[in-house]
């Protein structure tokens, strides 16, 4: 939960600093383009002040005001993703298909280098996507070079890296370590199914198949937001409730465990 809250900020720091000129030299814009990009690069730069002033500060002691801190992450951050998604619509639809080519080659990278697809909503983003190799949880050389250059909004926060850890949730070990009372054990258990089933909501719900246009992606990543939003509204109740019955020693114990 920590990452995630922290990976709030980051992403407004990298939509702060969209690459409004390494894009323009890739593509030598004509005068339209380049208006287009301007104007964009000012949005997304407007959407990471508000996506910074929105973010949470800090990581709560208590797990279940963490789990809230996360949820308000996700709220903000998907209202920058609606903040951006007009501008960038505008602007990468101004392109040639040779600009969208060359586009791609110097952004995408890797599997993702062929030419655009023109259906649909245009062609596929800069790379805010692959900050983690899918099922590894570690970022390669490539996409965080590609992340670095030109995310507009990296993929950080990631339901599949969030369904992974909730399946990996250790129950027994935690269960042991909070030296958990036999009146505190069905509390905890419902806790404890509830992290499943939230795992399982995103198994059923985060997008397994990347998009390959500007919007497609913005869309990829607030499915995937909402995805991450349902988990948290599953798991927030029961944790709140075994985290109340827990007494003081406990709760410092738990907070570090989740």
């Amino acid at each position: 939960m920590a990452q995630f809250i922290h990976d709030c900020r980051g992403q407004a720091f990298e939509l702060k600093n969209f690459p409004v000129a390494a894009i323009a030299q890739t593509i030598d814009p004509d005068d339209a383009q380049d208006f287009a990009l301007k104007n964009a690069g000012q949005l997304i730069a407007e959407a990471g002040d508000q996506l910074l002033r929105n973010c949470p500060n800090d990581v709560p002691a208590d797990p279940a005001a963490r789990l809230d801190a996360m949820a308000r992450g996700v709220d903000a951050v998907d209202a920058a993703l609606s903040a951006l998604q007009p501008p960038l619509q505008a602007f990468y639809d101004s392109l040639k298909d040779g600009q969208k080519a060359r586009l791609v080659r110097t952004y995408l990278g890797g599997s993702r280098s062929a030419p655009p697809e023109t259906t649909g909503s245009g062609g596929p983003t800069f790379e805010t996507i692959r900050a983690f190799d899918s099922g590894t949880g570690r970022r390669s050389r490539a996409s965080a070079r590609h992340v670095s250059r030109t995310a507009p909004i990296a993929e950080a926060w990631n339901c599949e890296r969030w369904q992974a850890e909730l399946h990996a949730w250790p129950v027994w070990r935690v269960e042991q370590v909070i030296a958990v009372a036999p009146r505190q054990r069905e509390a905890f258990f419902v806790l404890a199914a509830a992290i499943q089933r939230a795992a399982n909501m995103l198994a059923d719900s985060c997008p397994r198949e990347p998009a390959v246009t500007p919007i497609g992606r913005i869309v990829e990543l607030k499915k995937k937001l909402e995805a991450v939003r349902q988990s948290v509204a599953e798991i927030r109740p029961p944790l709140g409730q075994f985290y109340e019955g827990l007494n003081a020693a406990q709760k410092t114990i738990f907070s570090d465990a989740i």
